[in-house]
């Protein structure tokens, strides 16, 4: 039988409805996989289990089958020493699935995470994730998969790597699932609206979410990511949150209620939908007939604009969109310091323009680290790390080197726009390599390799020859943007009309969006900010998309404002109406003092100039302008400020942190800094005795789950909190467990599981440890963990996230020292 749903390759033709099978671990589990062996051993070990439970999926409805290759990649069994049983796992596990599939379902090769973070927040850096990933996927392919699903993802980085890694051996199909915490997130902070944005413009032909949740939380999740994409969507959700029982895991939604909270989602555009954690055959069949008949709906997002996105806010641009207004200011012409600091490597001053400008209202920052000298491709990389702890701005990055971009592509978690290339073959193909290989946006000059015309239709052919090559490349022309160049009235009276007529010829012919350096226009004139403010305003007019300008100049933020209202970008007048207030002021007390060119703006999630420097280097995660302020210091001060400054700093940062107004690149770049400030300081602690920890900790992920990343953060939290941590690890056996916490004497033992399947290794831990220990604190994570299990084994819950853990120890902690100074 050929299956009719076969073609995924094509979005015109992509089927209405595929239903995905269930879980694979817990079913595993029920067949009597050991725990302390990755799932995928199965394949070679359990062959007719693993079958039948494909077949079973494939008899309940499934159309689409995944191979039990979750954890598959060399990255992921190296740490059971199994790397170089890759080929054979992940082949295997294909054609156990291509035999239950039949000529009656798709077979997917399943691809998970590597289980580390990725550069610059972790050890991984973006060539040996891909590497990885590439070696599975020619396996998976090897053995006979019709297609690809990433899933279960936190980290878009890491989900670029993987694509990459695929797309290098293989043209198949590629579904894209990722993850989200409680706080609706990935564990590095995206939005459900930049994953959206950036899986969106990957060569991928669906995406998605799943796990962590039952049905019903997903929701307001789900229906963010849906309104800002136009692929086709996918949910596996869980049948719950797992409780264990009996010493078994158990799932509590059944399969009714389960089909009946998917069947939701087919208003919000859920065209693929499956099971994850806890599903079953059952929880299938019951979703296949559900959904038979239903129709999927989907309001996309506009798909005649272009997105950018940051960390977390994303910016829709086009003609008939609100102007985007990008930073200009983090660019070292004509900035002293900023080109002295950017020399030695230093991110000071570039973190407070990113900052400033944010607070100011840019929409998307501009990055040029261009100095004489300097090591751009370096320094652009150590930039967009900066850049991620203090803005959630997209990142315009500005380079002419190709490697600088590339690797600063490789870094950022979201979709930058690459500033900028020329007519020039070479830079077209290069600019198309990045766009299809990343997803990135791309800004063409209207200049080539003769140089700039100095004619409307001279631009205009030019951007004619772009355009071309970018419709035979099969990009969507909203993925690039064109700057028809804003040359000096003062050297050539004719050049603000030739840049507006190619402007307005650019929107209406080719409907592209158009970006500008508005002030260009004004260089060698007096009073500056005059020109610039009207010719912005003749720009915006004519259908001027963006422009790249200093948002803390009030004079230009007016104009904008006053120009969408009446082109017809702000329905309503609801922006003017909004700001306008606060404009009127600033406008009204620049002018009294004559300047209008400040860029002193405050910030209110970014520490303003009263702050003390060394509170302020922790807060901004700053760990040079930390050391330096350290030596600095007089050393009769420093141990007070360890007290003063260094306490309540870190604090505040977790206090955000657990907020969610700060995510783990700025609690990591935090932790960094008063890491790099205690090295000097604590000397001096101890030759005043003053270095008592606040309490132990021994903590360790259990015995059969190599997940560490979240325990990780606890650890790093904890220790900034003052306890003194002893980091046993991942996969750690029972009795190693034991034995440090009697040579350590710990005041808790946390223990780590985000397998389910290892829930019975968190029990028999917390056992073993009670029989040395009975009056010993042991605190459980994960996000396979609850209340309930936490009881059970008579555990304390360390809640959701790392810095409520460090809220319920701290509690502890106190009843602890207040029990032992009652004996």
């Amino acid at each position: 039988m050929k299956i009719p749903w076969k073609n995924l390759n094509d979005k015109n033709s992509f089927p209405d409805l595929l239903i995905f099978d269930g879980g694979m671990g817990t079913m595993l589990q029920k067949a009597g996989l050991r725990t302390d062996i990755p799932p995928e051993i199965a394949n070679v070990e359990m062959a007719d289990e693993v079958t039948a439970i494909h077949s079973a999926y494939v008899k309940a409805g499934s159309m689409v089958i995944t191979t039990n290759t979750f954890g598959g990649s060399p990255l992921k069994l190296q740490a059971h020493d199994m790397a170089a049983m890759t080929e054979n796992l992940n082949e295997q596990g294909a054609r156990l699935a291509r035999i239950a599939a039949g000529d009656q379902a798709l077979v997917a090769g399943s691809m998970g995470p590597s289980g580390f973070l990725m550069a610059p927040f972790g050890p991984l850096s973006f060539n040996d994730a891909r590497d990885s990933f590439k070696r599975q996927a020619a396996a998976l392919q090897s053995g006979g998969v019709d297609l690809f699903i990433i899933e279960t993802f936190s980290d878009i980085a890491e989900v670029r790597a993987a694509v990459c890694g695929i797309r290098e051996v293989s043209g198949l199909p590629i579904f894209v699932s990722m993850t989200y915490t409680p706080k609706g997130h990935t564990l590095t902070g995206s939005s459900p609206e930049t994953v959206a944005i950036t899986l969106d413009a990957l060569p991928v032909q669906a995406i998605g979410m799943n796990c962590g949740f039952g049905p019903t939380e997903l929701m307001p999740i789900f229906r963010k990511f849906s309104e800002n994409t136009t692929k086709p969507l996918m949910l596996q959700a869980n049948a719950g949150i797992p409780k264990l029982r009996d010493g078994k895991t158990i799932f509590d939604i059944k399969p009714e209620e389960f089909a009946a909270g998917m069947a939701k989602y087919r208003s919000l555009g859920m065209r693929i939908a499956g099971g994850c954690c806890g599903t079953t055959p059952d929880h299938i069949r019951a979703l296949a007939e559900t959904l038979k008949g239903t129709t999927c709906s989907h309001i996309p997002r506009d798909p005649s604009t272009g997105a950018i996105a940051g960390t977390k806010r994303v910016t829709i641009f086009g003609s008939s969109r609100p102007f985007t207004i990008i930073g200009e200011r983090i660019n070292p012409t004509g900035k002293k310091k900023l080109t002295n600091e950017l020399k030695e490597g230093k991110m000071t001053t570039l973190k407070t323009l990113a900052a400033t400008q944010t607070e100011a209202g840019a929409m998307a920052l501009d990055l040029n680290v261009g100095v004489a000298g300097a090591d751009e491709a370096g320094l652009m990389a150590k930039a967009c790390g900066a850049l991620s702890g203090v803005s959630d701005l997209p990142v315009v990055i500005d380079t002419r080197n190709f490697q600088a971009a590339e690797g600063a592509i490789q870094i950022l978690r979201g979709k930058p726009l690459i500033n900028s290339f020329t007519g020039d073959p070479e830079e077209i193909e290069r600019a198309i390599y990045l766009i299809k290989k990343y997803g990135v946006c791309a800004m063409f000059l209207t200049l080539d390799e003769t140089g700039i015309p100095m004619t409307v239709d001279g631009r205009m052919a030019i951007a004619a020859r772009i355009i071309d090559a970018i419709d035979k490349a099969g990009i969507p022309r909203t993925e690039i943007v064109f700057d028809p160049l804003a040359m000096a009235v003062a050297s050539d009276y004719h050049a603000p009309a030739i840049t507006l007529e190619t402007l307005e010829r650019l929107k209406n012919e080719y409907g592209v969006a158009t970006t500008l350096g508005v002030s260009n226009i004004s260089f060698g004139l007096p009073e500056r900010k005059l020109v610039n403010s009207a010719f912005l305003t003749m720009a915006i007019s004519k259908g001027l998309s963006m422009g790249i300008i200093n948002p803390a100049d009030t004079l230009m933020m007016a104009s904008i404002l006053s120009s969408n209202l009446l082109t017809g970008r702000d329905p309503g007048a609801r922006n003017y109406v909004e700001k306008v207030p606060d404009l009127a002021g600033k406008l009204s007390s620049s002018s009294s003092r004559g300047n209008t060119d400040s860029t002193a703006v405050k910030s209110l999630d970014y520490p303003d100039r009263d702050t003390k420097p060394l509170m302020r280097a922790i807060l901004t995660g700053d760990r040079e302008f930390a050391v330096d302020t350290v030596k600095s210091m007089n050393p009769q001060d420093l141990i007070d400020a360890v007290d003063n400054d260094l306490i309540p700093a870190i604090q505040k940062v977790g206090d955000l942190y657990g907020e969610g107004k700060l995510f783990l690149p700025q609690l990591i770049g935090s932790a960094e800094a008063l890491k790099g400030a205690m090295a000097l300081i604590s000397p001096h602690l101890q030759k005043t005795g003053n270095t008592q920890a606040r309490g132990r900790i021994l903590i360790a992920t259990v015995k059969g789950d190599i997940h560490d990343i979240g325990k990780n953060i606890v650890a790093l939290v904890l220790e900034n909190h003052g306890y003194q941590v002893f980091d046993l690890g991942k996969d750690v056996p029972v009795e190693t467990i034991v034995d440090k916490t009697l040579e350590l004497n710990p005041d808790f033992v946390g223990l780590s599981a985000l397998m389910t399947t290892t829930m019975v290794a968190m029990q028999e831990t917390a056992e073993a440890l009670r029989k040395v220990r009975p009056d010993l604190r042991i605190v459980i994570g994960g996000a396979c963990v609850d209340r309930d299990f936490a009881n059970s084994i008579d555990a304390i819950y360390g809640g959701n996230d790392a810095m409520e853990a460090v809220s319920i120890i701290n509690g502890e902690m106190e009843t602890l020292k207040e029990n032992r100074a009652g004996l």
